[in-house]
């Protein structure tokens, strides 16, 4: 009773285990990108630019420093009237430093404690002599030629946001490049599988002729040729179906790197069916490549707006106000800051050939009219290919049309000879012509079916609009 049981269930389950199960065109890709290490690998370009941007910021950055110094200055006899006796100044200082952005404005604020010890120092109401003295400064320093409004302190920036934007659509470009892959990969596994399949059906059906002429020549109503000729086909076809299963065992190994396969797994078959249509391109300008390569001559143009900055002469305008304080005790030192002192100059310096930057400047210009170039041609050759593609895709639509209409008709032509060959009014040689023209028809179409499904994507591929 129970071995009975157990058999019942074994029987039930076993038709549920090997069950086919598709796998879908768009959850294979999805599958296939998760791991994809060409992917993360880019990704991990893109982070580093966004590193460097945060590294250009790095100009705008307050900087503090720290000053600590110890002096010692001997007697000096400057006059017979006049002489310096020995003096020890200590000094600790503080400066603060900032650039800011908008206007390229540079901002120094300082601050600085003297203790001076000298015969003089305790009594002294000088300010050069006192005891203690402080010293607080703001300065502003605007330049206003070479680097004017802080022009050459934002390049590096904006070059790098451009490289952002290049990355980010050069990650898409290679996301596109991965689903095509995994696309190429899903057709060649579908190809396979649909010629397994029609090829079963064929040797279904050169079987049963073989099993007809083999009855036939038991009964002397066929001759010995007409029998090796049924095996003959029935064996070239096994023979055919032999090869195409290796290659469709070696592509799920290749599969298999990026997607888990199980024995169950098979491709969606009906998508062989489902021709889709092709569409006029669009607008050139949407194409990756070409956005990409109009970014590099933004960055060009840029580097040539730099260095012609650079061949300017330096004009700095410089501001500064400090208050000044000098007491016998460290604690008046704050209160006393009472001595103003404004400073208002001009800094002015020019390099005279300044080769370096005019080379630069002549070399990115060359650069620039090249990429230029570079740029009309792809858009030439963008061209060409897309109305290549259309021209190629709806070529293999009329044929696979054709060939639809030609396998009808060989279809009709094969069911009358079989019906004449079983009543024994038709030869067995031109039943198996037919038949072998109607298999290589159908095979045939499969290829074409699945060439026109690589091109189709390849397509979507080159307008950068795949799935």
């Amino acid at each position: 009773m129970n071995f009975k049981f157990f058999s019942i269930i074994v029987f039930i389950s076993v038709p549920f285990l090997l069950a086919a199960k598709p796998v879908h065109l768009e959850n294979f890709v999805e599958e296939y990108m998760k791991n994809s290490l060409n992917i993360e690998i880019d990704l991990n370009n893109l982070l580093m630019t966004e590193k460097k941007i945060q590294q250009a910021e790095g100009v705008y950055d307050m900087s503090l420093s720290l000053l600590s110094k110890y002096t010692y200055q001997k007697k000096q006899d400057i006059s017979s009237l006049v002489s310096l006796d020995n003096s020890k100044i200590t000094t600790i200082g503080m400066e603060l430093s900032k650039t800011f952005e908008a206007a390229g404005t540079g901002v120094v604020l300082s601050h600085d404690l003297s203790y001076l010890k000298s015969p003089y120092s305790e009594t002294s109401t000088s300010l050069s002599q006192a005891k203690y003295q402080g010293n607080l400064s703001l300065a502003l320093i605007q330049p206003f030629l070479k680097n004017a409004f802080g022009i050459l302190n934002r390049y590096p920036k904006k070059k790098l946001e451009i490289q952002k934007k290049i990355d980010s659509v050069y990650h898409e470009e290679i996301k596109e490049q991965e689903k095509l892959s995994a696309v190429s990969d899903y057709l060649d596994w579908l190809y396979y599988s649909k010629q397994i399949e029609t090829l079963n059906d064929i040797i279904d059906n050169y079987q049963k002729v073989y099993l007809t002429t083999a009855d036939k020549y038991k009964k002397g109503l066929a001759s010995l040729k007409n029998l090796e000729t049924a095996r003959s086909n029935v064996l070239l076809y096994e023979k055919q179906r032999i090869e195409i299963k290796k290659l469709f065992e070696l592509k799920k190994i290749d599969i298999s790197r990026w997607v888990v396969l199980e024995k169950e797994d098979v491709p969606d078959l009906t998508l062989l069916d489902k021709m889709p249509e092709v569409y006029e391109s669009k607008e050139t300008g949407e194409n990756r490549s070409l956005k990409i390569a109009l970014m590099m001559i933004e960055q060009l143009k840029l580097n040539i707006l730099s260095y012609e900055n650079t061949e300017l002469p330096d004009l700095n305008l410089i501001a500064s106000y400090t208050l000044k304080s000098g007491q016998s005790e460290m604690s008046g030192i704050y209160g006393g800051l009472s001595t103003k002192e404004w400073y208002l100059g001009v800094q002015f310096s020019f390099l005279f050939g300044n080769n370096e930057a005019e080379g630069k400047l002549k070399a990115e210009e060359l650069l620039k009219n090249q990429k230029q170039t570079e740029y009309q041609r792809l858009l030439k050759i963008f061209s060409a290919e897309q109305k290549k593609a259309l021209a190629e895709l709806k070529l293999i639509q009329e044929t696979l049309s054709k060939q639809k209409e030609y396998i009808a008709s060989l279809t009709r032509k094969y069911a009358e000879q079989r019906k004449g060959f079983f009543q024994g009014t038709e030869e067995l040689e031109t039943l198996f012509q037919t038949a072998n023209d109607l298999s290589s028809a159908r095979l045939e179409f499969i290829y074409l079916s699945a060439a026109y499904l690589k091109k189709y994507y390849l397509y979507q591929e080159l307008i950068d609009s795949l799935l």
